[in-house]
């Protein structure tokens, strides 16, 4: 569609090598790495174990966000962060078939993943500092945001060539390539709906964030639960998951609405939500009093005659 003039193509034109390799390139490794790592996991755990775990997605992308200075750290965010991980915890102990293979597949999966999803954003968003310009060819970067058909486009070369090197030096080329000519149609129809997710993944975050995209899907990864456990034997619930995957979603939801507002702290969340202030609870703990000043305090007769006689004491032993 960009070739026939149908898609605007202007910041393709505009890209250069070093950009491209600054931008572009790492999305193409984070999804080859996602793919690779994904599709692992899925013969070491069962369908709705890795959709349990993917609750805990976010906490990888704050992490990231947090190293790379594109966060601010809030007692809210990590509160949020805490919950996730305890429901995790609590809901990798309940998994009857989980290995430790899996689990680190799982976790290199949810991080390139993450890598991919911030490097995207950072593509679709301009920057900051020349948002009135196109351009800024002093560094050969494009400041100007990439439509989401052009983006497919910028960034679909560098992820075709990362999975075909990931597949050359571990898969069997020759048996890929009889397994698409036996199912052509089977495997043309998974290409076009790779495409159309793609597109609806750059066009959600175009126009919100990387982490909404996270939270957002975790709506999707409820119902594919829910299913898995009714349809394969092997995605059995435990309660100790049940427990543990709600709550991850409370963290999910809060990790939310401390992302969507940056104001809100823990004392005012609890105010709002249970008319109750923490501050002012600690503020009444009666370890917490703290005594008046030694000058404040009352002196009797008694303490000054004491005290009268101690310095006389002092002086005759000085003298």
């Amino acid at each position: 569609l960009i070739f026939a003039g149908l898609v605007s193509g202007n910041q393709m034109k505009q890209l250069t090598i070093r950009s491209y390799i600054i931008r572009v390139m790492p999305i193409g490794l984070a999804l080859a790495g996602t793919l690779a790592f994904g599709n692992e996991v899925y013969l070491q755990l069962s369908v709705a174990f890795i959709q349990i775990l993917k609750a805990f997605s976010p906490v990888i992308l704050l992490c990231l966000l947090l190293i790379a200075q594109l966060e601010t750290p809030r007692s809210l965010l990590f509160l949020a962060i805490g919950i996730i991980v305890l429901g995790t915890a609590a809901a990798t102990q309940g998994e009857l078939h989980a290995t430790v293979f899996g689990l680190v597949c799982m976790f290199f999966s949810e991080f390139f993943e993450a890598v991919k999803a911030i490097f995207l954003q950072l593509l679709l968003s301009p920057s900051p500092t020349t948002a009135n310009n196109d351009t800024n060819h002093s560094d050969g970067v494009v400041k100007k945001k990439f439509e989401a058909m052009e983006s497919l486009a910028v960034f679909g070369p560098a992820a075709c060539l990362c999975l075909t090197a990931v597949s050359y030096f571990t898969e069997d080329l020759h048996d890929a390539f009889t397994i698409i000519c036996q199912h052509p149609l089977l495997f043309l129809l998974a290409s076009c709906s790779g495409l159309a997710v793609n597109l609806a993944t750059s066009l959600f975050i175009k126009y919100t964030s990387a982490l909404t995209l996270r939270v957002t899907s975790l709506g999707r990864n409820v119902g594919i639960v829910l299913i898995s456990a009714c349809i394969f034997p092997d995605s059995r619930i435990t309660l100790e998951e049940f427990f543990g995957y709600s709550v991850c979603l409370v963290g999910c939801l809060l990790y939310q609405h401390a992302r969507s507002d940056a104001e809100e702290t823990i004392d005012s969340l609890s105010q709002r939500l249970f008319g109750i202030r923490i501050q002012s609870l600690l503020s009444k703990n009666p370890c917490s009093t703290k005594l008046p000043p030694p000058s404040t305090l009352p002196i009797s007769s008694s303490q000054n005659k004491n005290n009268d006689d101690t310095t006389t004491k002092k002086i005759s032993l000085a003298l």
